[in-house]
């Protein structure tokens, strides 16, 4: 089976594509733990911070972490990140300025 990591995932690994033998039957955790137990979560399951395709399909539109995989597929590793402003403590975020032309209807 061929792991492709992406993101973040390459450089922490050193690698881009991992190979594992898990048999003619195993789970999608199974598989992705043969490589490394940090890229599931410590329940056993898929971590929620990261996106995992099976043969291109995501693995949440299939059975998750339960999702039986072999030597043949093919499975992809994506960090999900969100962007955004981010805000400390009880800091509230300002609420933008709206500058407001008159119009022909205002008095």
């Amino acid at each position: 089976m061929r792991i492709l990591l992406e993101g973040t995932l390459k450089a922490r690994y050193g690698r881009s594509t991992v190979e594992v033998n898990v048999g003619e039957k195993s789970t999608l955790v199974e598989a992705i733990s043969v490589f490394s137990k940090e890229l599931v979560s410590p329940d056993g399951d898929l971590r929620f911070d990261l996106l995992y395709l099976v043969n291109g399909s995501d693995a949440d539109a299939l059975d998750g972490g339960l999702t039986q995989v072999n030597d043949d597929d093919i499975i992809t590793i994506i960090p999900i990140f969100h962007g955004g402003r981010r805000h400390r403590g009880n800091e509230v975020p300002e609420k933008p300025r709206i500058s407001r032309s008159p119009s022909l209807t205002d008095p």
